[in-house]
């Protein structure tokens, strides 16, 4: 994290989902810096201009031109070492397997309330290697 507060990159295709996010991470980290993509294309090119580079990414799982599990490994390369929160509206146990065996830092329901999405993202950015996951699953 740079020393005004971390930098989260924000992909998801509805607006509505990224700003609540963005609204309610700043609460918790007032200092943050939001960076939104509504694409998976539009998500990558910021990756690869994105100075700072971001401390955590929350990917949608299911974008329209990409699948985050499909896609997470590509995303992983350009940013290793940068935890990845994937989330979803449908969020099962053959999904929370494949995020874990994929490498992703959790799986956050889109359902789950604001304390469990905090919790996901504090044990992410810890570097614990514990994997994140709401109670929503």
């Amino acid at each position: 994290m740079n020393h005004s507060g971390p930098c989260f990159l924000l992909v998801d295709d509805h607006a509505l989902v990224r700003t609540g996010l963005g609204i309610m991470l700043s609460e918790y980290w007032p200092l943050a810096v939001m960076r939104h993509a509504g694409q998976w294309a539009q998500a990558l090119d910021m990756v690869r201009d994105m100075q700072p580079a971001p401390d955590l990414v929350m990917l949608d799982i299911q974008l329209p031109d990409g699948d985050g599990l499909d896609n997470l490994a590509q995303l992983q390369s350009l940013l290793p070492g940068c935890p990845i929160l994937l989330m979803s509206a449908q969020v099962d146990a053959e999904r929370l397997a494949q995020a874990q065996q994929r490498g992703a830092a959790g799986l956050v329901a889109k359902v789950a309330s604001a304390a469990e999405i905090v919790a996901a993202v504090h044990l992410a950015l810890s570097s614990r290697g514990s994997f994140a996951v709401t109670s929503s699953v």
